[in-house]
């Protein structure tokens, strides 16, 4: 999480719960049958522990990012969600893995193979 948005969230908790509620609410309405802790622990293993975006080894970390933001009607599920690096995902932030990839390519920032 930025800096900023820290420092902004202890500052104001109130505004960081309505925020927080608002994700939860967005993800919900965007359907989807969710994931399990099997689930994640399966796709991280596919992935080799590696961000899916520019293959950095996340050594069991790194964060959830939905491919397809829930924002632009992306679901919350197994199918829409990958492992990225911290750097990555606050990078896409609500772009689609196509718009990340092109933002990418135009800045010749590393792709993982085979993307």
């Amino acid at each position: 999480m930025r800096a900023h948005v820290k420092a902004y969230d202890s500052a104001n908790p109130e505004g960081a719960a309505a925020r927080a509620r608002l994700r939860r609410e967005r993800e919900y309405a965007a359907g989807g049958s969710g994931y399990t802790d099997r689930d994640l622990q399966k796709l991280r293993f596919r992935l080799g522990d590696r961000c899916a975006y520019c293959d950095t080894p996340l050594g069991g970390r790194g964060h959830l990012d939905h491919m397809t933001p829930v924002a632009k009607g992306g679901r919350d599920d197994i199918d829409n969600v990958t492992y990225c690096c911290e750097s990555c995902n606050q990078a896409k932030h609500a772009k689609t893995v196509e718009e990340y990839f092109a933002w990418r390519r135009a800045r010749k920032l590393p792709l993982r193979a085979g993307l």
